[in-house]
């Protein structure tokens, strides 16, 4: 189980492999092959005045942050969901999907989005399409032709420039539908198949 440790030895071969000096309070524990949060087991720091000893503690998982233990007692007790639930928050406070779309260098956080959602498989057409929103209207008329040409052809797009900004947005909508044509910030990275990098940007109709 998560969190569990073991303890393959006792005091004096601990204290040969750590080369701890002499004490006089020598713990008092034995091997332990399942050793659980909350169980007392060997540490080895130094004292103060400077030297290797063995003290046994309360074994657990805590972060650096926790004022006390009862932070451990609330997440063993917690339900799986809750876990989980913060588990998710923590993933979520190292990504940051939010790009630049003026040509900003891509960010360390925004390559964490990138690698978790290539890992969950994501397909933002679950979620967003174009009709649901006003992206065409609200970007430039070579954007929108840009969009034709990927999702539909250049000779669609080609079809459609001359058309003033609304008939242009409402031609590229129709040419558009079924496509599953998506904006390049909200496509999902491959893995590279023949490297660890991140691949190139596919569409989700692919």
């Amino acid at each position: 189980m998560c969190g569990r440790e073991k303890l393959s030895t006792d005091y004096s071969e601990i204290k040969i492999q750590l080369k701890l000096g002499l004490q006089d309070d020598v713990p008092n524990f034995t091997a332990n092959w399942n050793m659980a949060p909350t169980q007392m087991g060997p540490i080895a720091r130094l004292d103060d005045a400077g030297r290797r000893r063995l003290d046994v503690m309360k074994w657990g998982l805590l972060p650096f942050w926790a004022k006390d233990a009862s932070l451990w007692d609330f997440l063993m007790a917690a339900p799986i969901e809750r876990v989980l639930a913060l588990h998710a928050f923590g993933v979520s406070q190292s990504v940051l999907a939010v790009v630049d779309v003026d040509g900003g260098k891509p960010t360390c956080r925004s390559a964490h989005a990138d690698q978790l959602a290539t890992a969950l498989s994501l397909d933002m057409n679950a979620w967003w399409s174009l009709e649901r929103g006003d992206y065409l209207g609200r970007v430039s008329k070579d954007k929108i032709a840009d969009a034709v040409t990927e999702g539909v052809s250049p000779q669609a797009a080609d079809n459609i420039a001359g058309l003033k900004k609304a008939g242009m947005v409402a031609a590229a909508l129709d040419r558009l539908a079924g496509t599953n044509w998506l904006p390049k910030t909200l496509r999902t990275p491959t893995a590279c198949k023949d490297c660890d990098a991140v691949g190139p940007t596919r569409l989700a109709a692919e």
